[in-house]
């Protein structure tokens, strides 16, 4: 649901072209499919031909509207690494060897499961470089109640890769709570493209407490919903929920029941998030767990007032100078946040201009793949 604007003036860096496979296979579009196009632009620029391999529809609709070339995925949804693996394991691996092959790939860059042992496996039969970029999988790969021959697999290929990529600290930890010596293993944070300029769209005047996730459970929507109904200075405030999903009737009658129907707006899949991102004055992020959030990210940058849940990635982004932490499902502390905020403007502004300076400074995507990705895969 997340789309980074392509800065047109930016003009591609000439260097020795080499082609690079970016894997990404999953259910659905989310921060992780953002990632994996925002890194083929990122590598575009810098002298390299991505290829993009996905079953995501968004994501392959993406690639095609920013001229990425594109082969379209083969993926087992089950993901049981059981005893259809024994087929299709070998099945998948020659699928790749014949992608690598065929388009003549330097770099594979795997970003999932299935795709860490397959394509890898694929790779190192024709000598290739591998790296990994792990979107929050890994951690529960290495539990020791998954199949052995599983995590076995993951770290004996781990071993071949130039890097093994976590997308925060907190990430990386994890894995080593599960694997203390796990091959490779670095930490990238992931990144946004800094717009030139943020257009807001049309707002009334009203302080606008916005979210921009998937309306989904574990996003913590129905938290915010309800902590949205519980401050004190209710009418002077909207709630905009951009984004869409699952459970989204869900939280629409959960709106209703409350009696808040009239100020929640579900306002559905944006494009341009920047736009509505400027017109947000306080930006919520409450979900249950976050790798590292490219919505905070964006909400940083966009000089707004943020509250997130003390989870994960969100840590390493958002501190008691910058925003306001919360605890998972806590609706009393949500509540408690908002208010602050709501009746403190000076308040807002002054965390607002801190987290600013701060994303700015350390979450432009093209100075980390430039200065961080780039370098692995080049030596």
């Amino acid at each position: 649901m997340i789309l980074n604007p392509i800065r047109e003036s930016e003009k591609t860096v000439k260097s020795k072209e080499q082609k690079v496979l970016i894997i990404r296979n999953a259910w659905e579009f989310g921060g992780a499919e953002m990632y994996t196009l925002n890194l083929a632009i990122a590598l575009r620029k810098n002298g390299y031909a991505p290829v993009v391999v996905t079953k995501v529809p968004e994501l392959l609709e993406r690639c095609r509207h920013a001229k990425i070339s594109l082969k379209k995925g083969i993926w087992y949804k089950k993901q049981g690494w059981g005893r259809a693996y024994k087929v299709l394991g070998p099945l998948i691996t020659a699928w790749y060897l014949w992608i690598i092959v065929i388009s003549k790939i330097d770099i594979v860059h795997a970003q999932g499961r299935d795709d860490f042992v397959f394509a890898t496996r694929a790779a190192k039969m024709l000598g290739k470089k591998v790296v990994w970029t792990d979107h929050a999988d890994l951690k529960y790969i290495m539990q020791p109640h998954n199949k052995k021959v599983l995590r076995d697999s993951i770290v004996q290929l781990a071993q071949y890769t130039a890097g093994v990529i976590a997308v925060s600290d907190s990430e990386k930890k994890e894995i080593l709570k599960q694997y203390h010596k796990f091959p490779n293993l670095v930490t990238i944070r992931n990144g946004v493209f800094l717009p030139a300029t943020i257009k807001s769209v049309k707002k009334p005047n009203k302080i606008i407490i916005g979210s921009t996730n998937r309306l989904v459970m574990a996003k913590g929507i129905a938290e915010l919903i309800e902590a949205f109904s519980r401050i004190s200075d209710f009418d002077k405030c909207e709630l905009w929920l951009v984004g869409d999903g699952e459970d989204k009737e869900e939280f629409v009658d959960l709106a209703k029941k409350l009696g808040v129907a009239s100020k929640v707006k579900f306002l559905g899949y944006k494009k341009d998030i920047w736009a509505y991102l400027g017109a947000f004055d306080i930006f919520v992020q409450a979900s249950y767990h976050e790798a590292f959030s490219l919505s905070l990210i964006e909400a940083g940058v966009s000089g707004k007032a943020v509250i997130a849940t003390k989870v994960g990635g969100n840590t390493e982004i958002i501190n008691n100078q910058n925003g306001i932490l919360v605890l998972i499902k806590d609706v009393d502390s949500l509540k408690d946040a908002l208010n602050i905020f709501v009746s403190n403007p000076k308040v807002r502004q002054d965390k607002s201009r801190i987290l600013k300076k701060f994303a700015v400074a350390n979450f432009d995507f093209d100075k980390l793949v430039k200065e961080k990705l780039i370098p692995i895969y080049e030596k």
